[in-house]
């Protein structure tokens, strides 16, 4: 692949899902809401991969206008659903190491309503999944594609937990981090193409894409995430025909799995 763009890829998805995401609102007075809303602020320039690219294999599978706004609710549960996972993360390994990791969160909130803003966050998710419809249909199969996809990532929390995986050796971590990427980015991927009416087998290959894409981006070695990025462009390049998309996705790739 040619030499790593500089600009940040999908601005404007991620604006639109921003503006979005701004209409999503809870009560005030709630505390909960003030975790999200300081959490949200921290983290506005982040680029949101998943989010965005939701919309992007929407348009790249031919969604026009209507299927864009279908999928726009989708991207904006998957940046709800990463804020809830990461949130709770958080809390976990606070409960491993003593109450370090969390401090920020726990500390100034505490426990409880901490596990409160979380529970918001995934509430708001499953109400993004299910509002603003337009095709119900094939909104219906990505809203449980991503269910699927979240329930993953927390049973794999879940067993690093059991297991004490935090306790025990980096390479385990890492192994349970990719394959927790992995089921979401896949998920987001496929979702979009899903939106866009793109048949099973192409949605299959943007799923494995994105999978490829996770791997890639958390390997810790340079050869190794190169191998793996090219085949995720591959999967993509053999379901899209129109050139001016796959560049972007390989300026998606590029973007994250730049050396840190």
């Amino acid at each position: 692949m040619p030499a790593a763009s500089r600009s940040v890829p999908l601005r404007e998805h991620g604006a639109l899902i921003l503006a979005y995401l701004r209409g999503v609102t809870l009560p005030l007075q709630s505390v909960a809401w003030t975790i999200i809303e300081e959490r949200r602020r921290a983290r506005n320039d982040e680029f949101m991969l998943r989010p965005n690219v939701v919309l992007w294999a929407c348009a790249a599978c031919g969604g026009g206008e209507n299927e864009l706004s279908d999928a726009l609710p989708v991207a904006a549960a998957f940046d709800l659903f990463d804020r809830f996972m990461l949130l709770h993360d958080e809390l976990v390994e606070e409960d491993a190491s003593g109450g370090a990791a969390a401090e920020p969160v726990v500390m100034r909130w505490g426990l409880g309503q901490s596990l409160n803003a979380g529970d918001a966050l995934y509430a708001m998710a499953l109400r993004a999944l299910a509002q603003d419809v337009g095709n119900a249909e094939r909104r219906l199969q990505a809203a449980s594609l991503t269910a699927r996809a979240v329930l993953d990532a927390i049973e794999g929390r879940s067993t690093d937990v059991e297991r004490g995986v935090r306790g025990t050796s980096l390479l385990s971590r890492v192994r349970s981090m990719r394959r927790r990427s992995a089921a979401l980015t896949g998920a987001a991927l496929e979702s979009g193409a899903l939106v866009a009416g793109a048949p099973q087998a192409v949605c299959r290959e943007f799923n494995r894409a994105g999978r490829l894409l996770a791997a890639a981006a958390q390997s810790g070695d340079a050869p190794l995430a190169r191998r793996l990025a090219e085949k995720s462009v591959a999967s993509i390049a053999r379901c899209i025909p129109e050139p001016r998309q796959l560049h972007v996705f390989e300026d998606i790739v590029r973007h994250v799995t730049k050396p840190a």
